[in-house]
């Protein structure tokens, strides 16, 4: 994924603020999780449930927000 997306620019500082702003390459954090994950089913919860059906919105959210007061 990253060599599909990176494109040389004509200077470094260039190109790392193009990299920050097409973030795909970032795909490659998330192989250790991956290669981590063993097969189980992690604990079923209420809590568990309800933490991430509220997390994801939320902090989506958060971030629109400070967009907004950033900009």
């Amino acid at each position: 994924m990253f060599f599909a997306t990176f494109t040389r620019y004509e200077d470094i500082e260039t190109t790392i603020n193009m990299l920050m702003y097409n973030s795909d390459f970032l795909l490659i954090c998330v192989i250790p999780f991956v290669l981590l994950y063993n097969g189980e089913r992690g604990a079923n919860t209420k809590f568990n449930k309800y933490l991430f059906y509220v997390f994801y919105p939320l902090h989506i959210w958060l971030l629109a927000i400070a967009q907004f007061i950033i900009k």
